[in-house]
């Protein structure tokens, strides 16, 4: 072999390795960037006008939110992480929404807006938590797949808390709702009457995908693979291993789905394939002009009476 074939395979074979080499540094910068926790904010990026709107509207929301007395409620996880919740009572009401916040979100974010109306149809509302978010411990988040244990495990306290005869709903946005929809199909005790499903994807993996292209424009292959691979090495769990569309198909309580059209974070296809395959009672509204999360700020009248028949309905 002449000595220009070996400097021309030597710079190849080191190109090769330097790729090789970038896309797992990529990679594993994404599993931190996505997976590991992340630093607590009050509120989430105003990247557009109609963003700023609801941050506005969240922020205000939420000092008046801060002043409610709660209870601080704690339960163990499976894997052993001491998961916090607040509880806002509403006096002698047999009555709970169990509230699960959004990826990298919290319950006051998500839910100081709308508790207020919620509290005064009188229910009492429990606050989640999620692990590796707020107060609860964890160093991974669960993007759902592990998040669906913990929520079940809440509904068994709550039920035990206010008994058989209690009604309980689950209010999820975003991934709260995926993890709300994945519980739909488990084990739950028959106090669960109804899910609220608020811009849910079908799974972290979907997800994913569609947040690598918009945001960082990089293709699915091979980054998602590697990176999944350091999240089960890490996180103890595969972005693979849930899907909404194969739980929901065993739910046995009613549903009512809520997205916006300019959501860009979850496609139109995921929220109609997951509504397709809900086999109970349900309705879907979609909010004209709404983003990601946005329903509620931008039709908030269509929004509170829809969720008011819709609990009263199946209470």
């Amino acid at each position: 072999m002449s000595q220009i074939s070996i400097i021309i395979l030597s710079v190849v074979a080191a190109l090769v390795c330097f790729a090789i080499i970038t896309i797992f540094a990529i990679s594993y910068y994404m599993f931190c960037r996505i997976i590991k926790r992340a630093p607590y904010t009050e509120l989430g990026a105003s990247k557009t006008e109609k963003r700023k709107v609801v941050n506005g509207k969240r922020k205000i929301a939420m000092e008046e939110f801060k002043k409610i007395e709660k209870e601080n409620l704690e339960i163990l996880s499976f894997d052993n992480l001491t998961l916090r919740a607040k509880l806002w009572r509403s006096d002698n009401s047999k009555k709970i929404i169990i509230c699960v916040h959004g990826y990298t979100s919290h319950p006051a974010r998500e839910f100081a807006n709308i508790s207020p109306f919620l509290h005064g149809l009188g229910y009492n509302i429990l606050y989640l938590n999620d692990r590796a978010h707020a107060d609860s411990d964890g160093k991974y988040v669960g993007f759902s797949v592990l998040d669906r244990y913990d929520l079940q495990k809440w509904i068994f306290t709550a039920t035990k808390m206010f008994g058989d005869d209690s009604s309980i709903f689950l209010y999820g946005i975003s991934m709260g709702a995926s993890t709300a929809a994945l519980v739909s199909g488990m084990d739950i005790p028959a106090t669960v009457k109804g899910i609220i499903f608020d811009s849910g994807f079908t799974s972290p993996w979907d997800e994913l995908k569609i947040m690598l292209k918009s945001e960082a424009h990089l293709p699915a292959f091979p980054f998602l693979y590697i990176m999944n691979m350091f999240n089960i090495i890490f996180a103890k769990y595969s972005l693979k291993d849930t899907n909404v569309i194969d739980y929901i198909k065993d739910a046995k309580i009613p549903f009512i789905f809520f997205r916006g059209t300019d959501d860009i974070a979850v496609s139109m296809e995921m929220t109609k394939e997951i509504y397709d395959a809900c086999p109970t009672a349900k309705e879907l509204h979609i909010v004209e002009g709404a983003e990601h999360v946005g329903a509620y700020y931008h039709d908030t009248k269509l929004y509170e009476n829809s969720v008011k028949a819709f609990l009263k309905r199946n209470e």
